[in-house]
């Protein structure tokens, strides 16, 4: 029997995150990481996550990336931080966006058909979104500059994205402006010893 497409997953970055940083001893607490808890969410909004996302979810919980890049999270105790809820809210903000300034965004915003959704924000107000296009296994991501106009996609998981920000490959002005296009000194992956 073959590999059925819907399979192939795009290339993850899980493997370099742990080489890179680790994994701690445990998720954090304030993430819903049950089967059930990505069901309801999923059946909420109307969207099927990647596997490479749950993934990172699950092994790595809440965590701010070099201190700036932050991951959103289903059932996160802090609205800034729960996909839902920052979400919904973003959305709604790229629609007002796009109906203010018609064309600055380029691709379609979710609930459209391949619609953009967020998965993460950074310090500086860059929005992280799946351009959900295709199956979620081969979800790229589409970099919003909130602040310029600016829009960068990249042909990676969300994993993947990370691990290249942290190591310094990714070629991204935008998210790696903040640090004169280097890599992130702060790599710090918030834990001793495996442990929070």
């Amino acid at each position: 029997m073959g590999v059925r497409e819907r399979d192939l997953v795009m290339d993850s970055g899980m493997e370099s995150l742990k080489a890179m940083i680790g994994t701690p001893y445990k998720a954090s607490e304030s993430i819903a990481t049950t089967s059930d808890r990505w069901k309801q969410s999923e059946t909420r909004l109307g969207v099927e996550f990647p596997p490479d996302y749950k993934n990172l979810v699950e092994i790595y919980g809440t965590h701010a990336w070099a201190g700036f890049l932050h991951t959103l999270i289903p059932g996160h105790v802090r609205r800034s931080l729960e996909l839902e809820t920052r979400g919904l809210r973003i959305l709604g903000a790229l629609l007002e966006a796009a109906r203010e300034y018609p064309g600055s965004i380029e691709y379609p915003i979710y609930p459209e058909r391949c619609g953009l959704y967020p998965w993460g924000v950074t310090d500086n107000g860059d929005i992280l979104c799946w351009l959900t296009q295709g199956y979620p296994n081969w979800w790229p991501t589409v970099v919003i500059n909130t602040r310029g106009g600016s829009i960068e996609k990249h042909a990676m998981t969300a994993s993947a994205l990370i691990a290249s920000f942290l190591d310094g490959t990714l070629q991204s002005p935008l998210l790696l402006g903040p640090f004169d296009g280097k890599r992130p000194q702060n790599s710090d992956p918030g834990w001793e010893d495996g442990c929070y």
